[in-house]
């Protein structure tokens, strides 16, 4: 058991060691809350979602940063099925603790089969891989006005580079 680290220490450490900067990219682990680490969690009798405390709650040390540094947006990412993770609980307390943090997170509202949050990497990669992306603006700037992931579409590249494309030609010896 690791133990817990006071509240204060944590956000002394996130204003010591994080830079203030405009907008936060970050990715918590997605095995807690994939149907594949689901799963396998499940069946070696392990904790999934915010009960696995070594990959679950880390979310929760993303909105330590997001309090402390208060950038005007966030983009946040993870797999798809964090929105139906515990019959979408785990989702609706992301989505809750967003909200407390002072946010507006674009297409809030979308949660049917086509809710543009979540977006096919297939578009981009050689790989069909759907995630869930939240982007979110602070709401006392004011800016999130009329941002929406439903027309991103029009960003895919009109032909997805394949897989020798994406190589380099060259690779150094280190990395054979």
């Amino acid at each position: 058991d690791k133990p817990e680290v006071p509240e204060n220490d944590a956000y002394a450490y996130i204003n010591e060691h994080v830079p203030d900067h405009d907008v936060l990219l970050a990715g918590f682990p997605c095995q807690p809350f994939s149907l594949a680490g689901v799963s396998k969690k499940n069946s070696l009798g392990r904790a999934h979602g915010f009960e696995c405390e070594a990959q679950g709650t880390l979310f929760f040390d993303v909105a330590r940063i997001i309090r402390a540094k208060k950038p005007a947006i966030f983009v946040l990412e993870n797999v798809k099925n964090l929105k139906s993770h515990d019959k979408g609980k785990t989702f609706k307390v992301i989505m809750d603790t967003l909200d407390e943090l002072g946010y507006e997170v674009a297409d809030a509202a979308e949660m049917g089969k086509n809710d543009p949050k979540v977006i096919d990497g297939k578009h981009f990669l050689p790989q069909h891989r759907e995630r869930i992306v939240l982007v979110g603006f602070r709401r006392d700037l004011n800016i999130h006005q009329g941002f929406t992931l439903r027309d991103i579409s029009r960003f895919y590249p009109e032909q997805r580079p394949s897989f020798g494309e994406l190589l380099e030609p060259v690779v150094d010896s280190k990395y054979i």
